[in-house]
């Protein structure tokens, strides 16, 4: 059988008509014959204009093959082999599999609407024979095992809906492969719109080089319009007078300029505005109530398109959650600590505009540190003066929350020795510890803060008239220590002491304070410095929105805080807002889905049979690798290009040398001229 990679360009032979237009014009060069008289030229009549008829057929010929293997080479021809099954009326023999995709993507570009037709066709060629099928989203979402009856293929096939998730296939490729049994011919249908985001080879399974697979594209792989816009992220920001603004990011996928609306609405608030988009223009809008409104929010585009999975995007309008922090203490053995968690409740109640952060202090005894699950809930844990109250277990849960993301705070309390001494043996600091620095005599002046990491994030709270104010904190006493490579120091003294360490574990890190907040070590926390000193070092690293939750439809149940697990958990498959005790849950349809882009089949084979050959879709395995007939083309074109050009350069030689027709007189047998 005769195939093309490249088709269109067969539209391209319309030009073999060029070289006939080109004979048909072409007229023939006389030769001038110089007369000595024109006396004996009598008056004749001018020679009957003939049809006009292609000259130089054989060159001809020669051009118009040279462009006809030309055009022919670039359309890529292959001869396949037909197989036995192909071309014939009789039902296919062997197991078939049909895996159809029902992801996020399938919704739009009326994917759904042909592929339960597409896999119906397929079935109806394996009349009679074992046939199973698997519903692929995010994985596997329904399996039906190789039956004779196909009755249950076709009732999932009629109830077939889109889920808005976004597609992994790499799990129902496996378990689809796996319903094969017996040594008979296998064959495995995908029906897709092979969505590039949801299709990418490079994680595609390696199948069994036996297995026949037939790639069935549908929607966005079947050619579909990619006429999309889509709304990519929408962000809450504060507006004048209370009034809730966003700002949407807007993309259009399409090649024709459209124009849709944007709506913002909350309760039975709502703000539009027009958009004029450009074909793959993204652009941002900015949308503000007329007055305060609701805490659940919603950004909408009017106007139907080819995939309206991403018309929409919630927004959570209200406060989040408090960041909650946990200290961690022990009054009973270390009482001068009260002062520390004085200072430090003081800082983080203390509220200045409405968009500052709230913060929820917690404590408990170092005796009886909460396991690492609640510890995960807190955005920090500080050990004031109490390190060497905690237990072994104690230290292992701590280490486990920083490498998990958290990040411990700790200061020194009335036996730093033994509190570096237990930091060394956990593996937590390895520096030395060099003692107490005494307080300064009376006739000489304590040492201040005289040095911020410009590397830090410090360095940018602290600018100007904050670094001067930090600057002017004294240090009567503090902690001696000298760090090793993997503590970076974030503060030091005018002395060149460090002050404040930090050392990354994981995905968290360690904070150590060299000096207490007490106002017998320090001033420090009695200075304006010390307030947004604490709130960095506990929240500077959360990111905006903390304690709002982002997921995107069809998120696993891991993805939820352990507080929010079980029966309360929201639906996965549900885009909205949903609270969660405290936590606003925000569900949207993931953007991955909104793409038209689409993978190439030839590379899914490859992919997923590295030393089987590659399939057109739709059809069947080849067992045998198609012929190539391209390479003969090209050399067949070279050939006649080497031929016409001395053909051409003969045939103008012998135009140029033809006789001119003449006119003779009666009594004239001299000479001939041109007329």
């Amino acid at each position: 059988m005769l195939t093309f990679a490249n088709p269109v360009f067969l539209w391209a032979l319309a030009g073999l008509a060029a070289p006939v237009l080109i004979h048909l014009i072409q007229r023939d060069l006389f030769r001038p014959v110089r007369f000595p008289s024109v006396r004996f030229i009598t008056r004749g009549k001018m020679p009957t204009q003939r049809k006009r008829r292609p000259t130089d057929l054989w060159l001809l010929f020669l051009r118009m093959a040279l462009f006809a293997a030309v055009v022919l080479a670039l359309a890529g021809p292959e001869w396949r082999t037909v197989s036995a099954a192909e071309g014939t009326d009789e039902p296919a023999s062997g197991e078939l599999v049909l895996l159809l995709d029902v992801s996020a993507s399938m919704g739009g570009w009326e994917a759904m609407e042909t592929a339960s037709g597409r896999a119906e066709e397929v079935l109806g060629e394996f009349s009679g024979q074992p046939a199973g099928l698997v519903v692929s989203g995010a994985g596997p979402e329904r399996v039906i095992p190789l039956s004779r009856d196909h009755g249950p293929i076709r009732r999932a096939l009629a109830a077939l809906e889109a889920a808005p998730v976004a597609g992994d296939h790499r799990e129902s490729l496996r378990r689809a492969a796996g319903l094969f049994s017996g040594d008979v011919p296998k064959t495995l249908a995908v029906v897709s719109d092979f969505q590039e985001t949801d299709w990418s080879p490079s994680i595609l399974p390696p199948l069994d080089p036996d297995l026949k697979i037939r790639w069935i594209p549908v929607g966005l792989g079947a050619g579909a319009p990619t006429d999309n816009a889509a709304i990519l992220h929408a962000r809450p920001v504060p507006g004048q007078e209370d009034r809730p603004r966003v700002f949407a990011e807007i993309a259009h996928f399409g090649k024709d300029p459209v124009e849709r609306r944007v709506v913002f609405r909350a309760g039975d608030v709502e703000a539009s505005q027009a958009v004029q988009l450009a074909a793959g223009e993204t652009t941002t809008v900015s949308l503000e109530l007329p007055r305060p409104a609701g805490s659940r929010g919603v950004v909408e585009l009017v106007g139907n398109d080819a995939y309206a999975g991403d018309d929409r995007w919630f927004v959570w309008l209200g406060q989040p959650p408090p960041v909650r922090v946990l200290a961690v203490t022990s009054l009973e053995r270390n009482p001068a600590t009260a002062e520390d968690l004085f200072f430090i409740s003081r800082a983080l109640d203390a509220r200045g505009t409405a968009e500052e952060r709230r913060y929820a202090l917690t404590t408990a005894e170092a005796a009886n540190l909460p396991e690492p699950p609640l510890l995960s809930t807190h955005a920090a844990v500080l050990v004031i003066g109490s390190a060497a109250e905690l237990g072994n277990e104690a230290w292992s849960s701590l280490r486990e929350y920083m490498e998990q993301g958290g990040q411990v705070l700790m200061t020194p309390g009335s036996a730093p020795a033994r509190q570096f001494s237990l930091l060394r043996d956990h593996g937590w600091f390895g520096g030395s510890f060099e003692g107490v620095a005494p307080p300064p005599g009376p006739r000489r002046l304590p040492p201040t803060v005289d040095w911020i990491n410009p590397a830090s994030p410090l360095a940018d709270v602290f600018r100007d008239e904050a670094a001067r104010g930090l600057f002017h904190v004294s240090l009567n006493q503090f902690v001696r220590a000298t760090p090793t490579e993997a503590a970076s120091v974030l503060l030091r003294t005018s002395g060149n002491d460090p002050v404040l360490l930090e050392k990354p574990f994981g995905e968290g890190r360690l904070l150590l304070s060299l000096v207490p907040f007490q106002t017998g070590w320090t001033d420090l926390p009695l200075s304006p410095a010390f307030l947004p000193l604490i709130r960095e070092l506990i929240a500077g690293r959360l990111p905006p929105g903390h304690g709002i939750l982002h997921l995107e439809t069809g998120f696993a149940e891991a993805d939820l805080p352990e507080a929010i697990r079980g029966a309360g958990a929201p639906d996965p498959r549900t885009p909205g807002i949903h609270l969660a005790g405290e936590t606003p849950v925000v569900i949207n349809v993931p953007r991955s889905e909104s793409t038209p882009a689409t993978a190439d089949t030839v590379d899914l084979q490859a992919a997923v049979r590295p030393s089987a050959v590659r399939t057109t879709a739709g059809s069947a395995d080849a067992e045998e690798s198609p012929t190539l007939l391209w390479p003969w083309l090209a050399l067949a074109a070279i050939l006649f290009f080497l031929a016409e050009t001395p053909a051409a350069a003969l045939a103008g030689s012998s135009r140029r040398a033809k006789p001119s027709p003449v006119n003779r007189s009666p009594g004239d047998m001299s000479g001939e001229a041109s007329t």
